[in-house]
């Protein structure tokens, strides 16, 4: 899948009233999959070197963060996401080289498509189990979310700029979306060459663009930084998300 084909397939599968958004099954399985896709090809750039390059998330190396997302999408495959916190994740993969991650990844991508185009609707239109208020989709969406600011993580740490402004609008709106789950105090959201987001009603406005937004709500950059007087940080609201 390319990235206009993404790109054009999530335009197509969002239906939103403000922070109301129902992310269409089709959709959300060919943006999924095509950003890990798109992670695998760029894990396959990265030298040796640059996989023992400290990151910003706390003891992780460029290795770790990869072995999160890997061990993410194993765990999901085996039935078992969940049961290994995202450090026992990272430190799983711990002497894995750069062959051996874009091997698994590629595999599980392919796996990962078979299983999601499977489930049935009685999935697809539930909830997420143990997480309240969430539906399946979107706890689906929450994959491609966590490619963006990892590999974020990864380009900050390596000096890059790799992530396209599609990928930074599916995390602002999977964001938008978790904020009015997490009942957040109501705000609006107005960033650069994105739609208006009111969060539970709207309120005083939040205004930056989308990288800055997504780095602040995930705890990668102070608000004040960003020209924000909120506390806009999701580790705050729901534990779930602590280590993401």
């Amino acid at each position: 899948m390319t990235g206009a084909t993404t790109a054009a397939a999530a335009q197509k599968g969002w239906r939103s009233s403000m922070t109301e958004i129902q992310w269409d099954r089709d959709e959300v399985t060919s943006i999924v999959v095509g950003e890990f896709q798109r992670f695998g090809a760029f894990v396959e750039g990265l030298s040796g070197e640059d996989l023992d390059v400290t990151t910003r998330c706390d003891g992780w190396t460029v290795r770790g963060v990869i072995g999160h997302l890997t061990g993410t999408v194993v765990d999901i495959l085996a039935g078992t996401i969940g049961h290994r916190p995202p450090d026992v994740q990272a430190e799983a993969y711990g002497s894995w080289t750069v062959p051996q991650f874009t091997a698994a990844l590629e595999a599980a991508t392919e796996s990962l498509e078979v299983h999601l185009r499977s489930l049935p609707d009685a999935v697809w239109n539930g909830p997420v189990q143990g997480v309240t208020g969430q539906v399946f989709a979107t706890g689906v969406l929450t994959l491609a979310h966590e490619l963006c600011v990892h590999t974020d993580d990864i380009d900050a740490a390596l000096g890059r700029s790799s992530i396209e402004d599609r990928l930074w609008e599916i995390s602002v709106r999977w964001l938008a979306t978790e904020f009015t789950r997490l009942e957040y105090e109501p705000f609006t959201v107005e960033l650069r060459g994105l739609p208006r987001f009111d969060i539970n009603g709207g309120g005083p406005v939040v205004a930056t663009d989308p990288a800055n937004f997504v780095r602040v709500a995930t705890g990668r950059m102070e608000s004040s930084a960003a020209g924000i007087d909120l506390d806009l940080n999701i580790y705050g609201r729901d534990r779930r998300h602590i280590g993401v």
